[in-house]
């Protein structure tokens, strides 16, 4: 799951989380905490799937549940029947600070493509998922765009850019474009990737 959001009250930090992939409970994480020791969690089912973030509805049913816990942390029942748990106060995931249905249309975009690249080159899955940053499971069909950083959708697009250039070369020249592709991969720095692209792109022009 991603952390969506955070709400801090009289020193209880109630924090959200949405499913990463389709593979997870389509449902709200919702749990408070306070000083590291959590006191209590709630999971509250998505009406919608949160491809582009989530419904609006969905928003409101998670408002409803932090109200809940606000009037029985006003009450003290939080404190009382507290789940004992240490927990870790997670950083937003670095999507949900600029997310926006632009952004997720952008991601799924750039999954799909970056996909449909690392079949027609053959390329390694496990290194074709380092250099996105992509998890190693589930499927690049089953991320949620909503869990697609800025940094890993750039990523993905210098590969699918020298993908689309290698795609109209023969062998063996092919073959030793899709090596370099690789190797400048492994480096794991996107300059390098897009180096090979201007070295494709100026045989092209020449």
């Amino acid at each position: 799951m991603i952390k969506w959001s955070d709400y801090e009250q009289r020193g209880v930090i109630f924090e959200a989380f949405l499913p990463s992939d389709e593979t997870e409970p389509q449902e709200w994480l919702l749990r408070a905490s306070r000083n590291g020791i959590l006191l209590t969690e709630r999971r509250i089912g998505l009406v919608w799937v949160p491809r582009f973030g989530p419904h609006a509805w969905d928003v409101a049913h998670l408002e409803e549940a932090l109200d809940e816990m606000l009037i029985e942390l006003s009450k003290g029942v939080l404190d009382a029947k507290a789940d004992g748990r240490k927990v870790t106060i997670e950083p937003r995931h670095p999507v949900t600070d600029a997310n926006s249905p632009k952004n997720a249309a952008l991601a799924h975009r750039a999954l799909s493509a970056y996909a449909k690249t690392m079949k027609s080159l053959q390329l390694p899955p496990p290194l074709f998922r380092a250099f996105a940053r992509l998890p190693p499971m589930p499927e690049f069909g089953l991320l949620l765009p909503t869990a697609v950083s800025v940094e890993m959708r750039d990523h993905m697009l210098a590969v699918i850019s020298v993908g689309e250039l290698i795609q109209d070369l023969a062998e063996p020249e092919r073959a030793a474009y899709v090596a370099r592709l690789q190797g400048a991969m492994a480096t794991d720095v996107v300059a390098n990737v897009l180096a090979v692209k201007e070295e494709l792109v100026a045989k092209r022009v020449t």
